[in-house]
């Protein structure tokens, strides 16, 4: 609900508990993209890929990150 650095620090709290656990990795990066802080987006959308990487909707986020910082 556009609440993103609350996201940012529940997904963070999420992979304290469990570090492999990719839908943490994707909410991370989804709340750092809209933060426009995408390098840092794009490590999360590529930790969640490493674990999912037949998961379509990491891989479009992951796709679509990779665009904006090639527009930067």
């Amino acid at each position: 609900m556009g609440q993103w650095e609350k996201g940012l620090e529940d997904a963070n709290k999420s992979l304290a508990l469990k570090e492999d656990f990719a839908k943490s990795h994707f909410r991370k990066g989804l709340c750092l993209f809209e933060l426009g802080r995408f390098e840092e987006a794009e490590k999360s959308f590529r930790e969640a890929y490493d674990i999912e990487p037949e998961n379509q909707e990491i891989t479009q986020k992951l796709e679509l990150v990779k665009q904006k910082l090639n527009k930067n």
